[in-house]
């Protein structure tokens, strides 16, 4: 995983606030990360990467761009 840009309290959150950008090509992970800078944010690199996050963090995933 490249970076993570949320704050701790969207973790812990009942509503789901955070972008969960998924692709395995670091160019358009980052375009999609600038295009979301004002948005908590997480990348994840493959399906893999993506689902662990998912399972770790299940209320606060918000919406999944691929």
């Amino acid at each position: 995983m490249n970076s993570t840009h949320y704050p701790v309290s969207a973790l812990n959150s009942t509503t789901p606030s955070i972008i969960l950008i998924v692709d395995d090509m670091e160019i358009n992970r980052a375009i999609l990360c600038e295009a979301f800078k004002d948005s908590p944010v997480m990348e994840a690199e493959n399906g893999q990467q993506a689902l662990d996050i998912i399972l770790s963090h299940p209320n606060a995933i918000a919406a999944i761009l691929l």
